[in-house]
């Protein structure tokens, strides 16, 4: 069953608007809310607040679709890196229910890594947009490198990685067929 979490969807005084994952404790006084609605994570909340999708790089989007097939994980950035401003790693943002959903994610990912050492990740607490979150929630930043760790993962190494963490997750009723990406051969050229 799909947990539905609480969006909000707020002004500011120059006309624009964002989206909020939960109750906002300390709205600004010269912002409004426009809406409530509970959706059940970032890509669905954003068609439903502004019509479309989220802005979501091509390389990282099946990334974005197996992380929330994990129960209590949601994606609420992503991006694969930008070499003309020296990133060298795609990043995630990504937020956990609790700690418990914190836990199973992180047995994937360490079983990811044992499996394909090769595939080069970093999770770090982000300890300001925790303080955003539901009281019990947590946000991180994960970041993947690509094997030299100095340029930018391909779009075959993350979607790779998607699928290698789709594997290490025993996610009861999950086909990886089923979910409309296709998997890069080993062999293939890169993108």
């Amino acid at each position: 069953m799909t947990k539905l979490r609480r969006w909000e969807v707020w002004r500011r005084q120059d006309g624009t608007t964002y989206l909020t994952w939960g109750t906002k404790e300390n709205p600004v006084e010269t912002e409004t809310l426009v809406s409530s609605f509970y959706s059940a994570n970032w890509l669905s909340a954003e068609r439903e607040a502004f019509g479309s999708d989220p802005e979501i790089d091509e390389g990282v989007q099946p990334l974005v679709e197996v992380l929330h097939l994990f129960s209590g994980v949601m994606s609420t950035t992503a991006c694969q890196g930008h070499p003309e401003r020296g990133d060298n790693c795609a990043i995630i943002g990504l937020t956990f229910d609790d700690a418990l959903c914190l836990k199973t994610f992180s047995r994937a990912l360490r079983e990811l890594e044992r499996r394909d050492p090769s595939l080069l990740c970093d999770m770090m607490l982000d300890e300001e947009r925790s303080l955003e979150l539901p009281p019990e929630a947590l946000a991180f930043e994960l970041a993947i490198y690509d094997a030299d760790g100095q340029s930018l993962p391909s779009p075959r190494l993350l979607l790779d990685f998607a699928h290698g963490l789709l594997s290490c997750a025993s996610l009861p009723g999950i086909d990886i067929a089923q979910l409309g990406f296709a998997r890069y051969r080993k062999d293939s050229p890169a993108n």
